[in-house]
């Protein structure tokens, strides 16, 4: 018979970002190279769960007001952006520089809206997006991934 306590998954896990083009991303501290990493709530935490019934009663509210659902790509998009905001804890290792200097005075959930928002870092949104959405990476042998 299966312990749940050995089978429960932890609330969070940590993502090793990759460039688009899948290299590993890496940042310098006191001469060490460390992995660029993002620190996600998953799908078995409180923050997960509270996001993902934000976003159902919006599209509730919605549906009861007009009598029909329909969301436009946009709204689609934001939805998917605040559940990605409220399920991460922190991302380690990025350098805002050229077109994303203003990025730096950011941080929190500002800085995760305007990294998960901004097309050209659309890479970074879909790997958290996959990391959360799969169960086995908050299994207690996959602490990070």
């Amino acid at each position: 018979m299966a312990k749940l306590s050995s089978i429960a998954v932890a609330e969070t896990s940590d993502l090793k970002l990759l460039s688009a083009d899948d290299a590993p991303l890496f940042y310098e501290q006191d001469g060490r190279q460390l992995p660029t990493t993002a620190k996600l709530y998953g799908p078995g935490s409180k923050p997960y769960k509270q996001a993902q019934a934000k976003v159902s009663n919006r599209i509730g509210e919605k549906f009861q007001r007009k009598g029909k659902f329909s969301q436009s790509a946009e709204e689609r998009e934001a939805d998917q952006v605040e559940l990605l905001v409220a399920c991460t804890i922190s991302i380690v290792g990025l350098e805002f520089d050229g077109p994303f200097e203003h990025l730096a005075s950011l941080t929190g959930p500002d800085l995760f809206r305007a990294i998960y928002s901004e097309p050209g870092l659309g890479f970074i949104k879909d790997q958290v997006q996959a990391h959360i959405g799969d169960w086995a990476n908050f299994t207690k042998g996959s602490a990070t991934s």
